[in-house]
C-alpha cells in the first residue's frame, strides 16, 4: 500500500536527479522501521533536488554576481562539499531595508523564499537533526520524526527554486498547458492547486499571469475552449489571493481586459461586483471605452457597452455614459440585438448633436465623412428624426451637390444611394419637411422621389 507521501511525490514529480531514488529508499526504510535511515535518505533527497535545480538553471539569477554564481556551481559539483554548498545557498541573507533610501537592497539570493525567516529557522532544526542522526548521537528518531520532515518537504519543496517559486511556476504552468495533449506528469490544474504552497505575493502572481498570457499568445495554434478552461481555473480558484490577483491582472490594461471579456464575459460582473467596482467602472472602464477599447475594432465592444447599459448603469446616468462613446471612431457596428438595446435606452437620441455637427459640408472633411459613411447611415436609420436633423441633412446634401470634386462627388453618390434605397427613411424625411415648412433641396427631393417610386422598404 502506497503512503500519501509516495503518491504526492510521484504525482507532482517533486524530486529531481537522484533525489527521487533517494526518496524511494527512504520510504522503503520507513516501511521496515529503519527510521534513522529513512530520515537521512529523505534529507539527502531534498538536498540533492535543490542541488539539481541550481545546476540545471540555464542562466544566471538576477542580481547575483557572475563570479559568485560560478563559484557556487563549482562547489556543488564537488563530491565532498556539495551538501555544504547547498546549505550556503539556502542560508543567503535576505535583502536589508535601507533607512536612508527607504528601499530594500537588491535581492542577491539564488533561492528566494517569501517566508524566508520561518523556513530557514525550520531548516536549521532539521539540519541539526540530520547531524545527530548521521553521527549516531543521542536523540530519538522515530516514525513521527520522519513524518514531520515529510510534512516540511511537502510544504516547502516547491519554494526552493532559483529566483524563487515564481520562476518555477511560470514555466511549469505554461508547459503543462502547452503540452496538455502529451503524456504530461502534472496537469496545469494540479500546478494551480499546488501554487499556494509557493506563497507568492500578489505582485508575483500578477507577473505569473502576465507571463502565462504572453507565452500562450505566441503559440502557433490556440484552442479557445481549452484556453477558457485554463483561465476559469484561475478566475474561480478556491484560493482568494490567486483569484484576486488574476482579477487585478485583468483590470491592468484595456487590451488585457477586452481580451478576457471576449473569452469569459462573466469577468465583468465579478469585477463590478467588488466593493469598489463602481469606481473601476466610472474612473477606468468609461475612460477605456472612450480612449482605448474602441480602437481595437473588437466585435465584443458593443456587447460590453450594451451589458453596461442594461445591467450596471442607472437610467439617470446613461447620458453620462454615452458621452464616453464616440461612435464615429468605431469601425464595427452593433448587431440587431445590440441595436435594439441601444434604441430602448435612448442611445441614438444622445448622438444627435454629434451627428448634426458632423454633417456640415467641407471639402477638407469629405474624406473623413466618406470613411464614416456606414456609421452616418446607421445613425440616420435608427435615430428619431426631427426637423433639426432634416434641415442638417438637407443642407449637407445641397452643399455636396454644389461642389464638383472627385471625393465630394463620391460622397454625394453614396448619400444618394443610401436615401434612394430606404423608402421608410425617405418617407419620414418628406413628412417632417412638409409638416415644418422645410424647403428641400433639388437633390434631396429627387432622392426621396426615387425612393418612394421604387417602393423599396427599409431593411
Amino acid at each position: 500500500m502506497k503512503l500519501q507521501i509516495e503518491s504526492w511525490a510521484e504525482k507532482t514529480n517533486a524530486f529531481e536527479g537522484i533525489g527521487f531514488d533517494l526518496f524511494k529508499e527512504s520510504v522503503a526504510c520507513y516501511k521496515i522501521g529503519a527510521y534513522r535511515s529513512a530520515f537521512l535518505m529523505s534529507y539527502l533527497a531534498l538536498m540533492q533536488t535543490i542541488k539539481q535545480r541550481v545546476l540545471n538553471f540555464n542562466s544566471k539569477p538576477e542580481h547575483v554576481e557572475e563570479r559568485k554564481w560560478r563559484n557556487f556551481r563549482e562547489e556543488l559539483e564537488k563530491d565532498r562539499n556539495w551538501e555544504e554548498a547547498v546549505m550556503n545557498i539556502i542560508m543567503m541573507s535576505k535583502p536589508k531595508f535601507i533607512k536612508a533610501t527607504k528601499m530594500y537592497e537588491l535581492d542577491g539570493r539564488i533561492i528566494r523564499l517569501s517566508n524566508h525567516d520561518e523556513v530557514i529557522d525550520e531548516f536549521k532544526k532539521w539540519r541539526h537533526t540530520r547531524n545527530q542522526t548521521a553521527h549516531a548521537k543521542v536523540g530519538t528518531i522515530n516514525s513521527a520524526t520522519v513524518e514531520c520532515f515529510w510534512n516540511f518537504i511537502q510544504d516547502n519543496l516547491f519554494k526552493f527554486h532559483v529566483n524563487g517559486g515564481l520562476e518555477y511556476y511560470k514555466e511549469a504552468i505554461f508547459k503543462s498547458y502547452r503540452d496538455q495533449y502529451e503524456r504530461v506528469t502534472i496537469t496545469f490544474k494540479e500546478h494551480l492547486n499546488a501554487l499556494p504552497t509557493a506563497e507568492l505575493n500578489k505582485e508575483e502572481l500578477i507577473s505569473l499571469w502576465r507571463h502565462l498570457r504572453s507565452n500562450i499568445a505566441n503559440l502557433q495554434a490556440i484552442n479557445n475552449e481549452n484556453l477558457i478552461l485554463l483561465w476559469n481555473e484561475i478566475l474561480y480558484h478556491s484560493n482568494p489571493l490567486i483569484k484576486s490577483s488574476f482579477i487585478d491582472f485583468v483590470k491592468s490594461s484595456p487590451s488585457i481586459f477586452i481580451r478576457f471579456y471576449s473569452l469569459i464575459p462573466e469577468v465583468l460582473s465579478i469585477i463590478l461586483g467588488q466593493t469598489e467596482g463602481h469606481l473601476f467602472k466610472k474612473d477606468t472602464l468609461y475612460t477605456w471605452i472612450k480612449e482605448e477599447i474602441n480602437h481595437y475594432e473588437n466585435r465584443v465592444f458593443w456587447k460590453l457597452v450594451t451589458e453596461i447599459i442594461e445591467r450596471y448603469t442607472p437610467k439617470e446616468d446613461l447620458f453620462n455614459f454615452y458621452e464616453h462613446i464616440n461612435i464615429l471612431d468605431i469601425r464595427i457596428l452593433p448587431n440587431d440585438l445590440e441595436t435594439d438595446i441601444l434604441k430602448r435606452n435612448s442611445f441614438f437620441d444622445s448622438k444627435e448633436d454629434r451627428l448634426c455637427s458632423y454633417l456640415i459640408y467641407s471639402y477638407n472633411d469629405a474624406p473623413d465623412q466618406l470613411r464614416n459613411i456606414e456609421i452616418i447611415y446607421y445613425l440616420l436609420k435608427h435615430m428619431t428624426l426631427n426637423p433639426r436633423i432634416v434641415r442638417v441633412l438637407n443642407s449637407f446634401v445641397d452643399g455636396l451637390a454644389n461642389h464638383d470634386y472627385p471625393i465630394v462627388n463620391q460622397l454625394y453618390y453614396s448619400i444618394r444611394d443610401f436615401i434612394e434605397g430606404d423608402r421608410l427613411l425617405a418617407s419620414k424625411v418628406k413628412s417632417i419637411a412638409s409638416e415644418n415648412q422645410i424647403v428641400l433641396s433639388e437633390s434631396l427631393s429627387r432622392f426621396i422621389a426615387t425612393a418612394l417610386e421604387d417602393g423599396t422598404t427599409s431593411i
